[in-house]
């Protein structure tokens, strides 16, 4: 009865943490700083080892009252760098004490200090915070996500008239002009100009755009989203496509005044006229 009763808090307790997202986002932070985390620690104690080596090869045989109190063996050694080095526990003491006996070691493990506790600790922190906040910005990617795509869905499924999940530029067009969808645009921060020239590619190859499509280009661009390489890309095709317009245009503009008779007459009477302003130009 009691392990019941034990196992139905533990099941409460995580149902608590599921229901707070700060508290997940905290959890899944430190999950996913395991790694990093580990490898700083076993650098800290990598650190504190050799330090341990040399202040024990100092006052080794010295006779002096730090070695008794604080230094007997590296595992003792060990034990006072991470209690008064990297804590700071009572620090001062000890730091007396070393400089009346032994002022190097006193300056070492101010070094000491600097290296673990300023360092390798604030490091650690800065670590856990960084996934963290990570975790949290794709928490809430993924929630704006879901949002945005609740609320579009119920304006898209208008304009499917197939039930195929696409809609036709026409009516991609007619969605542009909803002042629903408008009002969506504004509150989440994204520019309908913008969503209209994105997708004019999407329309030039298929004709078609799906919904998904639709939704994605509609998150990409928020205006407090930074440029990522998927829109750089993205501007490469962009700008090939026109450019590939732009050379046929001019070719097709080019071949069709080429089979132009006026154009021929044309372009026969101006060398004529080159040809004898050149023969003047020469006998003068």
């Amino acid at each position: 009865m009691t392990s019941w009763l034990q196992s139905l808090r533990i099941a409460r307790t995580v149902r608590l943490l599921r229901a707070s997202r700060d508290l997940m986002t905290i959890v899944y932070g430190l999950a996913r700083a395991f790694w990093s985390m580990s490898i700083t620690l076993v650098v800290l104690i990598l650190l504190m080892y050799v330090f341990a080596i040399t202040f024990r090869t100092f006052v080794k045989g010295e006779g002096l009252q730090v070695e008794e109190a604080f230094f007997a063996s590296v595992g003792d050694s060990m034990w006072t760098l991470l209690v008064r080095g990297v804590f700071m526990d009572d620090l001062s003491s000890l730091l007396d004490l070393l400089r009346e006996e032994m002022p190097t070691l006193a300056y070492m493990l101010v070094l000491f200090i600097l290296l673990s506790s300023f360092t390798l600790l604030n490091m650690l922190i800065g670590i856990v915070c960084d996934m963290i906040s990570e975790v949290k910005r794709g928490s809430l990617e993924r929630r704006e996500r879901k949002e945005l795509k609740q609320a579009l869905g119920s304006i898209l499924e208008c304009y499917d008239r197939n039930d195929t999940g696409d809609i036709s530029q026409a009516d991609f067009e007619c969605l542009l002009a909803n002042p629903e969808f408008a009002d969506i645009m504004q509150r989440i921060g994204t520019e309908v100009d913008s969503v209209r020239k994105l997708t004019e590619r999407t329309f030039k190859d298929d004709g078609v755009i799906r919904f998904s499509e639709v939704v994605d280009v509609v998150f990409r661009l928020r205006t407090a989203v930074t440029a990522n390489i998927m829109d750089i890309i993205e501007l490469r095709e962009h700008v090939r496509s026109h450019v590939d317009h732009v050379i046929d245009a001019l070719h097709q503009k080019l071949v069709s005044t080429q089979e132009d008779p006026s154009y021929r007459h044309s372009a026969t009477c101006g060398c004529r006229n080159e040809l004898v302003t050149e023969e003047r130009g020469v006998l003068e």
